[in-house]
């Protein structure tokens, strides 16, 4: 029977009632004004005719407990829940406005007259803000497991100050729990809006297929409602028209959707909209959005005015016309710092014949054999008259396999990010895709965000391609796709497109018009660090050194602009990349020294990180000294970075390479750590930075890397500070003296005689070390040394040295027989100063060249055929010059008759006078 309209109630509980707002098929709402509160509100009260029935009390009760649990600016708070047996109510604010369904109705009322003036209907970007709201909310609701079920335009009110909230969660449940509407006992009663037991939940035009044919609600169920909602927004009609529940199964299958650019076509409805629409309409769920949140991000990057990817020809692997070129290649790997062929690798590397200036993405299709490495994907390869070398242009991606798991980023050959844990397996098809915008690269698989890269150097080069380690995989055809235009552009976007094109002093110009134009802000800084870089290019393609100069003066005065600015790392940056296209490795190095040591906390700090781990390895293909340079800034500002696998092979590949300094103690089972400050040492002494020394010294609290740091600092001529440091050896009498004796002797407080006679009473392994550091250094004579019987075993060597430099090759032959237990290399360099005096200088330099060592005369001399150039001992560390020297002289003095050998002698006594 239909409820007859009974008198307004003056009062509720504690509320007086002003007016009935609206009746529902369960409930009833009235505007009321809470005394205590002094305000008014809504409250809503179970209809008196289902008070009887226990199930809608509960579901009554539910919808208001769900809500009162949904804390959102877009859903509408419970403040109060009031059951007894009479009565059963619940209270919230009370919003004035309109529901989106008047809006539409009234705009839809509008449009037939020729014009919509509605100030929201007539706008779909107004709409749109209205969907992002609810999706919003929608999102949140399912973040905490809950399911709206009833998601359409009259349950959505716009407030008069623009706020958006969602009403009526009666048919709300939790996804995890849902109510099995086939098993409720509800009663028999005339109510169409009601759920009935074997009916489905919902109003007719919201509710998908799916449900229609019994399967239970998901998050695909709000979507597809969600998807009628914005149907509703761009075309102000419904998508389909349903008549009744009854007619709904067989009508359902017979639908077909109109596209709402065809359903209105002067609404002047965008292209991705009505795609966005119809994903969310597909009759199947699997096909529509994963969840709300994707589908927000896509009306969120649309609202943005970014541009969409169009699809230009696809590039197959296996076709050999979209390819420049397919050729294996054995790619260096640290050649400036070992020679052993472990350092290098094959590749097969494919680059496209096809360039693509502008923003881009790669898409295609990758599945892994069991023994696959993994695959590759090279990105900004400039064109092929401006490539320096193999990989070492542009940036490329490595996904690697089972077998060698992780994900890298490459700039230049070089490692900027790694993630290890992420691995293809094997026979199963991944998608890849990877997105280039503007100084932003993007990895994901299978539509997973995975490598996200940011830099503030351009991302120029139009060329693509592919790494392979083996041919153990399948990749299919690659989609490229390239950015159109943005309605919303960047004003860098304008001279980043002249800087990729080449059309650098057009670029120079606009760089600076932002930079004028934005003081202050983000744009006017990046501006002025990519004007700076700018300079530095056309620096770098000029041939006429004067004007080279000229542009390098002026790259470095453009960084010095952004010191006082919240980018002042920048400057260091950028002036450390002038500094190294102009070859001065030192100011260079200080450059990313001072920054890292002055902006310790700034958030711009990775930057310059990023770019001394870049440079410590790019330094190993091609430059020794530099790598070490860069290798003990990072030691000190990242030693972190050494735990990292990549990194840690190419700083193990550089500390089997450091010259033996036979003055030191060689620390046996240290920590990493001290490890790592062990190197830290060394390096320091071979790159003569007395000041980093002290340092160290001041920051561990190991005594023997503190000898060995103040052993090293008397060797560099810093007796004076050594002697200050001193005292952190208090406690180790045995370590301190020897020093302290060594400095007086330098200092000149204590004579040759008396420092002799003190070391042969009071031997000891720190005594024999501070022996051979005064030996090295030339400060006492070895023939003395060796009367006074203080280079003894395992010091051997230096006897039989001393006896080939007196020309006593009978003995000194006679001594290097009698002592086979000599380290090997060093036995066979004295071999081969006895065969240059037997059988010339050509049958010694044979006799070391089937006996390879590390010895500098033999990585040098040797190798250069006894004629290496100043260029080739310029590659060497002061301390290796004195030692290859040393080493080359005693050679080639054994050889007195050999014409040859004295030209040599003759030269390099005048370069070792240099030294």
């Amino acid at each position: 029977m239909k409820q007859e309209d009974s008198p307004l109630q003056t009062s509720i509980g504690n509320y007086t009632v002003k007016k009935k707002i609206a009746t529902g098929g369960m409930g009833e709402i009235y505007l009321v004004y809470d005394r205590f509160c002094d305000r008014y509100i809504c409250l809503k009260k179970i209809r008196e005719d289902r008070l009887q029935y226990p199930t809608l009390k509960d579901r009554f009760l539910r919808e208001a407990k769900i809500a009162s649990q949904m804390t959102h600016p877009c859903i509408i708070p419970i403040y109060n829940i009031h059951t007894d047996d009479c009565e059963l109510y619940y209270t919230m604010p009370h919003i004035e406005g309109e529901t989106l369904k008047q809006i539409l109705k009234q705009s839809l009322e509008q449009e037939k007259t020729g014009k919509i003036i509605h100030p929201i209907g007539s706008s779909i970007h107004a709409l749109l803000r209205i969907f992002i709201n609810v999706c919003q909310a929608i999102a949140y609701c399912h973040s905490r497991g809950v399911l709206h079920r009833d998601i359409k335009p009259e349950n959505i009110i716009v407030g008069k100050f623009g706020e958006t909230l969602i009403l009526d969660w009666g048919l709300a449940d939790f996804v995890n729990d849902p109510l099995q509407e086939s098993n409720e006992k509800f009663p028999v009663i005339e109510q169409v809006d009601l759920t009935k037991p074997g009916k489905v939940p919902g109003t007719l035009a919201y509710i998908p297929p799916e449900r229609v044919f019994g399967k239970p609600s998901s998050y695909a169920t709000d979507i597809y409602a969600l998807g009628v909602v914005l149907y509703q927004l761009l075309t102000l009609k419904l998508p389909f028209h349903r008549t009744s529940k009854e007619k709904l199964k067989k009508q359902i299958q017979k639908e077909q959707l109109v596209d709402p650019i065809d359903r209105s076509p002067y609404r002047d409805i965008p292209l991705e909209l009505s795609r966005i629409t119809k994903k969310c309409l597909n009759p199947d769920p699997d096909m529509r959005y994963n969840s709300v949140n994707e589908l927000l991000s896509e009306i969120e990057y649309f609202i943005s005015g970014k541009g969409t990817w169009l699809l230009t020809e696809p590039v197959d692997v296996a076709r050999k016309k979209d390819w420049e070129f397919q050729e294996n290649f054995l790619v260096a790997k640290h050649s400036a710092i070992t020679p052993s062929t472990g350092a290098f690798e094959w590749v097969t590397m494919m680059i496209s014949k096809k360039g693509v200036n502008d923003n881009f993405q790669l898409e295609t299709f990758v599945e892994l054999k069991e023994q696959s490495q993994g695959v590759g994907f090279l990105l900004n390869i400039p064109e092929i008259q401006e490539r320096k070398g193999i990989l070492q242009d542009g940036n490329y991606i490595w996904i690697g396999s089972k077998n060698t798991p992780g994900c890298f980023l490459f700039r230049s050959n070089v490692r900027v990010m790694s993630i290890p844990d992420i691995v293809l397996e094997p026979l199963k098809k991944y998608k890849i895709r990877i997105e280039k915008v503007d100084c932003h690269m993007r990895l994901l698989i299978d539509d997973k965000p995975t490598v996200d890269y940011l830099t503030q150097i351009p991302l120029s080069g139009p060329h693509f391609g592919i790494v392979l380690k083996d041919d153990e995989l399948n990749i299919d055809p690659i989609k490229v796709s390239i950015s159109s235009p943005n309605i919303m552009i960047n004003c860098l976007k304008i001279p980043d497109l002249f800087f990729s094109s080449n059309n650098l002093p057009k670029a120079l110009t606009e760089y600076r018009k932002i930079r004028d134009s934005f003081p202050g802000r983000m744009e006017g800084r990046e501006a002025l660090f990519r004007a700076g870089i700018t300079l530095l290019e056309i620096a770098n393609k000029s041939k006429n050194k004067k004007q080279r100069d000229l542009y390098y003066l002026q790259a470095l005065e453009e960084f010095e602009k952004l010191r006082i600015t919240p980018s002042a790392p920048l400057e260091y940056l950028g002036k450390s990349l002038v500094y190294k296209a102009n070859n001065e490795i030192d100011e260079e190095i200080k450059c990313l020294d001072l920054s890292l040591r002055k902006y310790t906390n700034h958030p711009l700090k990775y930057l310059i990180e990023e770019e001394l781990v870049f440079r410590f390895h790019e330094a190993a293909y091609q430059d020794r000294i530099a790598t070490y340079h860069f290798a003990l800034l990072c030691l000190r500002h990242i030693p972190n970075i050494f735990h990292e696998p990549e990194h840690k092979l190419l700083f193990d590949s550089l500390a089997k390479g450091i010259t033996p300094l036979v003055f030191l103690e060689n620390i046996k089972e240290l920590s990493l750590q001290d490890y790592l400050i062990d190197i830290s040492i060394r390096l320091s002494f071979l790159l003569c930075r007395p000041h980093l020394l002290i340092e160290i010294i001041k920051s561990t609290d190991n005594v023997h890397l503190i000898n060995n740091g103040l052993l090293c600092l008397l060797y560099l001529g810093f007796p004076e500070i050594a002697q200050e440091e001193l005292d952190r050896l208090s406690t180790h009498p045995e370590l301190t003296d020897p020093i302290q004796k060594a400095i007086y002797y330098l200092t000149k407080k204590q004579k040759t005689n008396d420092l002799l006679t003190h070391f042969k009473n009071n031997k000891s392994s720190q005594v024999d070390r501070v022996i051979l550091l005064l030996c090295e250094k030339n400060k006492l004579p070895l023939e003395e040394l060796l009367h006074a019987d203080l280079l003894h075993s395992p010091n051997k060597a230096y006897s039989i040295w001393n006896l080939i430099q007196k020309k006593d090759y009978k003995t000194a032959n006679e001594e290097l027989d009698s002592h086979p237990e000599l380290d090997a290399q060093i036995y066979n360099f004295f071999k081969a100063c006895l065969i240059c005096h037997d059988k010339g200088i050509d049958k010694a330099l044979s006799f070391l060249q089937e006996h390879k060592s590390h010895l500098l005369f033999d990585n040098l001399f040797v190798e250069k055929e006894g004629n290496p150039s100043a260029k080739d001992i310029e590659k060497l560390f002061e301390y290796e010059k004195i030692q290859f020297f040393k080493e080359a002289l005693l050679l080639t003095q054994s050889c007195e008759k050999d014409v040859e050998a004295n030209k040599w002698k003759k030269l390099l006594q005048k370069q070792y006078r240099n030294v």
